[in-house]
This record gives structure tokens, sequence and C-alpha cells, in this order.
């Protein structure tokens, strides 16, 4: 029956498509994001409907139908105790047993992990829990620009840390601790993104183009923490999710580019971003996978008359010495490095890989992996990007190199240099992602 009804759906779908084509210049079809579950169905042209897409996972195992995201907030901190308080507006409180309680403004709530799970802490009228890991709190506000601010007490990174919640907020917890998820709509997820991630005094068009492509990783990239039960994490892993400071160049440019998508052949195109290239962007396939090895992810020159348009970065040059020492900490290697040589891949395996020499033989690192290694241990910007060369001087490795970030696809400061020359969105997202086109979703 389930299976009529849905070839019938599809038939009545494909006669209002047909009659679309002959009384307007565009055409709908429909697409579904690409995690977690794909939908059959043909996908072409220009413009998109999105039906139904479906959230797998969340609380007691079910999904949340429509377009909405749900973001791990304080991912990094690993949060074991939280205080929570809100903003312009109380919160009901609905525990997995059907329960509610009512936070309300002025209140201080304690969440904490206990017995395997989490309970939380109500001064004054005592507490509720333990719950299980796998049991979800849902907190929802009663009026409208409610907000829960998050204040982490404790967490594994040991380092003061706040979120905020704009949606409704989930309560549980993982193997990560405390799993505190802002479940929000697509827009408004992307206000919450943009001024982490773009400056907001960036020309018109540069904000345009981060804003599509923002909107179609979050669509084709849905899913990346469906075993934890979300969609997205609130950090770079994903894309930074902040507060959702109001700009008006940006909330004009996300209402401006409002459902429009980046596609490829028909489909949401896999699209990556980073700050600045330094001159050249870099190949998917060479830095991270095979199956990334696609033709509009391949790295392109990112200059006009031999000047970059990313050349005012701060980072578009920049040089790194780190000790032999050091280095062979940060790989894990009990042996002094002697030298280190960039090679590239090859037809079997396109990555790059770094080949480090030391006295009793070598060792061959991706040089996503060797790049990242630094990055983490002595933090962002340190190690700029993996495009770079090294010279030995002494027992020390002078690194040069250029750009910031990972170098793949949209350098946002050549977007920046293209917009300032007067380059329109579109053509600025042709020139990084070649052969790609502008959709719109519904």
């Amino acid at each position: 029956m389930l299976k009529s009804r849905a070839v019938i759906h599809v038939c009545l779908l494909s006669l209002a498509v047909c009659l679309l084509f002959f009384l307007s210049p565009g055409h709908s079809v429909s697409v579904s994001p690409r995690f977690p579950v794909p939908s059959p169905g043909v996908i072409s042209g220009d413009n998109f409907e999105i039906l139904s897409p479906k959230f797998v996972g969340g609380a007691g195992g079910g999904g949340k139908a429509g377009n909405v995201v749900r973001v791990i907030l304080l991912y990094r901190h690993r949060p074991g105790r939280v205080e929570l308080s809100t903003i312009n507006s109380s919160f009901v409180c609905t525990t997995p047993d059907g329960q509610t309680s009512l936070l309300r403004q002025g209140e201080r709530w304690i969440v904490e992990l206990a017995d395997g799970g989490w309970r939380i802490l109500r001064p004054g009228t005592g507490s509720f829990g333990p719950k299980g890991a796998g049991d979800y709190a849902r907190f929802t506000a009663q009026g409208p620009w409610g907000k829960i601010i998050i204040k982490c007490l404790e967490g594994q990174s040991g380092e003061p840390a706040v979120a905020v919640s704009r949606g409704d907020l989930l309560l549980s917890s993982g193997a990560r601790g405390l799993l505190l998820m802002d479940e929000i709509g697509l827009e408004a997820y992307l206000s919450g993104v943009l001024p982490e991630e773009i400056s907001a005094r960036f020309p018109e068009e540069a904000l345009r183009v981060q804003c599509i492509v923002s909107r179609t990783f979050a669509l084709s990239e849905r899913g990346r923490h469906g075993k934890e039960g979300a969609d997205f994490c609130d950090n770079s892993h994903c894309q930074v999710y902040g507060a959702g400071d109001r700009y008006p160049s940006l909330d004009g440019a996300l209402q401006a580019t409002r459902g429009q998508v980046l596609t490829y052949k028909g489909a949401l195109a896999r699209v990556f971003y980073h700050s600045s290239c330094g001159g050249h962007t870099l190949s998917a396939g060479a830095l991270w996978r095979t199956d990334l090895d696609l033709p509009y992810l391949k790295g392109v020159s990112d200059q006009e008359r031999g000047k970059p348009f990313c050349r005012e970065a701060s980072n578009s040059r920049w040089t790194r010495v780190i000790s032999s020492d050091e280095l062979s900490s940060l790989m894990g290697w009990n042996e002094e490095i002697q030298d280190i040589q960039v090679v590239k891949g090859d037809r079997r395996d396109r990555r790059s890989v770094v080949v480090l020499a030391g006295n009793r033989g070598s060792r061959r690192i991706p040089l996503y992996e060797f790049w990242t290694r630094i990055v983490d241990a002595l933090g962002w910007g340190s190690l700029g990007s993996p495009w770079f060369q090294v010279t030995r001087q002494g027992r020390r490795f002078c690194f040069s190199g250029r750009g910031l970030g990972h170098g793949v696809g949209l350098c946002q400061w050549g977007a920046r240099g293209m917009a300032k020359a007067g380059y329109g969105a579109e053509k600025i997202l042709e020139h990084y992602f070649p052969e790609t086109r502008v959709g719109r979703v519904k």
C-alpha cells in the first residue's frame, strides 16, 4: 500500500512538473540531502524542491521531518556539568517520561553526568534524574526570540565556554559527556554560522557566495554526526556555529540568496571552504580521499595578472620554525627527524604524503594528517596550510607556505578580492567550483 501511494505521488508530481515546464521558464524536481539517507528519483535542472527531508536518529530513535537541523553545542569541550539560564522567554522542559517543568527567566538549573546518564538540579525545587544516556529532555520556548544560555562548568577541555541554543534544546548524554543539541531551522542555523565563518565587512557578492556555499554544505553534509543523533557539531569539523549575532550585511546576503545552492549534474555539490589559499587552491582528492577527486574540487589558480586575489589576507604567505625534537614528538616517532619531503600522490593513491627520514629508516604520513597533527597541538594558524616547503636549519625545520586553512574549494579572501574586482557571486562560484551551477531549493 505504501509503495502504491509512493508511485501515485511520483506520477502526480511528474504531471505537475510537465505543466510547470510549459508555464514557466524553469522546472522543479525533488532532491533529498545526500546524508544520511538519499531518496531515489530523478534530479536535474536548476530548481530543486526538498520534500520532507528526514533526520535520522534523535529522541526515541525517531526522525524530525522538515528543514530542521540538530547541532551539538560545546562539542570540543566535552561538558560534564553545565548551567542553564534563559533570555527573553521561559522554557518548558519535557522529560523522557512526559513530565514537564518550567525553567523561568532568572533561574539557573544545573545539568551534570550521573550514574552513567544525566540529571538536572533545580535550586530550591529539587531535581530529577538520573536518566539514561539514551533518554532525551526537550526545552521549548514559551515565547518568541527565546534563548537558552549554556555555561560549561566542567569539561574535558578545561577551558571556560558558553553556548547559546536558539531553537529547541535537546539534552542527553553520550560518549563525549553531556549531549546538548540545538534543534533549529536551516536558515536560522545559517544565521548562526555566517558571523563565525566570514567577516560582515566583506563585499556583498563575497557574502552571497558564502551564504550559498554554507547552505549547500549544510544540505549535502547533513548527518555528519548521525551516530550521536545530530547533523552537525558547532566546531570547524562542520561549520562553526555561534549565538547568531546580527549584522545587516549578513542578514541581507542570506535573504538575497534564500534557497540557493550549488549543484553539479543535477545534484547537490560537495563543497568546502577555507580562509585563504595563497594563490592556488588544493585538490580534494590529493589532500583527503580518492572519492572526492571530483572535477569541481580540483585545485584552481587564484590569480589575475600574476597577483593572487587573496593577497590582502594576513596569512597569504607565512613561515614557521619547529625543532626536530618537537616534530618527532608530534608525529609520535621515537627518532630524531633528519629530513622532511612532501611527495605527490600517484594514480593508485592521489593523496600527497610527507616522508620523514631518520637515522634508522623513514616514515610516510598523509599530508593532511601531518598538517592537522601540528595544528591540533600548536594551535590554529601555527602551520597556516598544507601548502608549504621545508628546509632544514641545524636541528630545526623552517616551513614556508601560503594560505590559511585546508585550501580546498572556496578561498574566502579570494572571493573578497574577486568581488572587489567586480565579479558577481555566480562568476566567483564558477571560478572556485568549475562545472557547477547555482540552483534553488524550496
